[in-house]
């Protein structure tokens, strides 16, 4: 009784701290901002950061010793994402700036150190993504009150929605995020009340995506919605082959490619007729100097951290003083998260992220068809997996993933971690629980309900 006790006062614990870590990601900045007089530039290092790590780190350490025998176990398939910040902490030895790349790799690795040790405990699906939900809800109802009340410091001058954000680009993401998972989530609940409020929430987050007038986060929403929406339409008949479904869209690739290459289409043509601007909000100029950094460094890169917020008026780019980019107030990543890892990290850093992305999306694919799972988790684990497949899309023309200090991109790195516990726990016979070893499926993962695919029992197969 006192151990269930325990149990259930660590799992609140941690679905508590995982709501207040998206909370202040997504929602900090803006109260620090608005509110305070913290200065947020350099490192982004501020009392707030410093107190929110040090507490991070005082009860990941109490959930390490809860459950270590699951965080041992779920170490050894995480390798991929650890070799990420590993390779980013090894270019403090040739960094421009080995300082920041110091203290901006502790800060990532205290955050993946308390994921790492908060899956174990939190677990299923369901209890995955609603701490996340009651963060982003609180970010949407704040944007609501924001338009209510200061409509005229919510829009920027072209009369774009950005809310409590920065930029249009973040608020029109993370409305997206939104409409996502609270869209799915509500499918996987089981009262028709519940399915209606939760769509209807989406509907209102779709909204605020909608007046954020961000085209090219809009593009990628209509044209992963459009997507996904065929390929379940697809899965649900009869002779539906997965393998014809990727090599259909491999032609349609190769297609395209074709008209590309044959009918002399420049890049601009290209970024013209999906976004209407050749230049990309002028993000293909900032491209083309970032790539004449990388060519001094392709290998190794200048080190993780050493280009952005560094505290200097000016980035350090090969480029002009007096071109637009420069001025490190306004501009501070390269918008485009695979630039700026080669940029950093160099080829060896893009290589290890790129393997890490393609992991991660192979994990889910696994996860799903494995048909190990019920319905509500697997509607769920959907769900994530279109969020992740979004946020790569959207790291072409923002920097998400690895950003210090993203909320976007921790997303991502949660919902890795997570995938990579539940494909070991499918995978596995036994998981040791916290404190004993009981059966897998009444650790984690719901068990499949009747209508879903499952193990067939020894006397169906004997018939």
């Amino acid at each position: 009784m006192l151990r269930h006790t325990y149990a259930r006062s660590i799992f609140v614990g941690a679905s508590a701290l995982v709501f207040l870590w998206y909370s202040y990601l997504f929602f900090g900045s803006f109260i620090i901002r608005t509110f305070t007089n913290i200065d947020q530039e350099v490192s982004g290092s501020n009392f707030v950061n410093q107190f929110i790590l040090l507490f991070t780190i005082c009860f990941s350490i109490i959930l390490f010793f809860w459950s270590r025998e699951n965080i041992i176990r779920l170490l050894k398939s995480i390798i991929p994402i650890i070799a990420v910040y590993l390779w980013f902490l090894a270019t403090v030895f040739w960094s421009l700036q080995p300082a920041i790349t110091v203290r901006r790799v502790a800060g990532e690795a205290i955050f993946l150190f308390f994921v790492i040790c908060v899956v174990p405990v939190i677990k299923s699906p369901k209890n995955a993504v609603f701490p996340l939900i009651l963060a982003l809800l609180l970010v949407l109802f704040a944007n609501i009150i924001s338009i209510v009340m200061f409509p005229g410091e919510s829009f920027d001058e072209l009369g774009n929605f950005h809310g409590t954000f920065i930029q249009k680009n973040s608020a029109s993401t993370a409305f997206f995020i939104i409409a996502l998972l609270t869209f799915f989530y509500g499918l996987s609940r089981d009262k028709s009340y519940e399915r209606i409020l939760f769509s209807f929430i989406s509907i209102i987050s779709l909204i605020f995506l909608a007046i954020s007038g961000s085209k090219t986060v809009i593009g990628f929403s209509l044209i992963l919605s459009s997507a996904f929406s065929l390929i379940y339409f697809l899965s649900r008949l009869e002779r539906f082959s997965f393998l014809l479904l990727v090599l259909a869209f491999l032609a349609i690739f190769g297609f395209s490619w074709m008209f590309i290459v044959f009918g002399d289409i420049s890049q601009a043509e290209i970024y013209e007729f999906f976004t209407g601007d050749p230049t990309l909000t002028r993000r293909t100029e900032l491209w083309e100097y970032l790539v004449l950094m990388i060519e001094e460094r392709p290998i190794l890169g200048v080190g993780w951290g050493a280009i952005w917020n560094i505290g200097t008026d000016l980035n350090p780019l090969p480029a002009p003083h007096n071109i637009w980019f420069m001025d490190a107030s306004d501009i501070n990543t390269a918008h485009n998260t695979f630039i700026d890892v080669w940029a950093q990290g160099g080829a060896v850093g893009l290589i290890i992220v790129v393997f890490f992305i393609f992991r991660t999306i192979w994990v889910y694919y696994t996860i799903i068809t494995g048909g190990n799972m019920n319905r509500s988790d697997a509607t769920i684990v959907f769900g994530l997996l279109i969020m992740g497949v979004f946020i790569i899309l959207n790291s072409f023309t923002e920097t998400y993933l690895f950003q210090p200090s993203g909320g976007i991109g921790r997303l991502f790195v949660y919902l890795a971690i997570f995938g990579e516990y539940w494909r070991m726990v499918l995978g596995s016979r036994h998981l040791p629980a916290p404190g004993r070893v009981i059966r897998r499926e009444a650790v984690t993962l719901s068990l499949p309900r009747q209508g879903v695919r499952g193990p067939r029992s020894a006397s169906a197969s004997r018939g």
